[in-house]
């Protein structure tokens, strides 16, 4: 023998932990996800056969970053605060930027704050700020094709009226993206970046954990 070993490890985690992507299975509506696809038909024990985080391709792709808790000159969103679109607005006029259609628009709130406070980092102190329907129906209305929060759960918790995962997972087929890193890249206020993100190719579920990066 050489004298040379080796070290592993066994990682088992939810594919929504950490920053992650939500695949179009993550939510569902009368019975049926995206496209009208009944989950009956696609759900099995080892997954979704479709609309599963494999489906997801590389991302790269313009994307505008709204600092809505800067905009609003406070560090940080409050607990169960909606966003509405007089707030997005306001955020792409102190950015001096304007949504593209086939952008992704990620929105800070501040709340990575409180990432080593699990309890109020997951919204159990009085929940956790967020778009509601009429702010996320604005942006698809503008183009955006991806979208994504530096919150664990993107949309007003809670929910004030219809679930917005539910809008753009089902409805829109667009993918969410939680736990987004914004602070520096917020603080720039460049009015657009270019977006990088590999979702890893998790046959069957419905999220899968990313490394984002922004290149400003």
């Amino acid at each position: 023998m050489d004298g040379s070993s080796f070290a592993n490890e066994v990682i088992v985690t939810s594919g929504h932990s950490g920053t992650h992507i939500d695949a179009l299975g993550h939510f569902s509506r009368d019975g049926c996800l995206h496209g009208g696809i009944k989950v009956s038909e696609v759900e099995t024990r080892d997954g979704y056969r479709q609309h599963n985080a494999a489906d997801i391709p590389p991302i790269l792709q313009g994307a505008v970053v709204i600092d809505v808790a800067a905009a609003k000159g406070v560090d940080c969103l409050q607990p169960s605060e909606e966003i509405s679109i007089a707030d997005l607005e306001k955020a792409l006029v102190y950015a001096k930027a304007k949504i593209q259609p086939g952008d992704a628009v990620l929105i800070r709130t501040g709340w990575a704050r409180y990432w080593s406070d699990p309890e109020m980092f997951i919204g159990r102190k009085g929940g956790m700020p967020g778009p509601g329907e009429k702010a996320a129906r604005w942006l698809v209305e503008r183009g955006a094709t991806l979208v994504g929060s530096d919150t664990p759960g993107y949309e007003c918790l809670p929910t004030p009226g219809v679930s917005v995962h539910a809008i753009m997972l089902v409805d829109e087929g667009i993918h969410i993206m939680e736990n987004l890193n914004l602070d520096e890249v917020g603080s720039l206020r460049r009015p657009r970046v270019l977006f990088v993100a590999l979702p890893l190719r998790l046959s069957g579920s419905t999220g899968s954990p990313i490394r984002p990066i922004a290149i400003a």
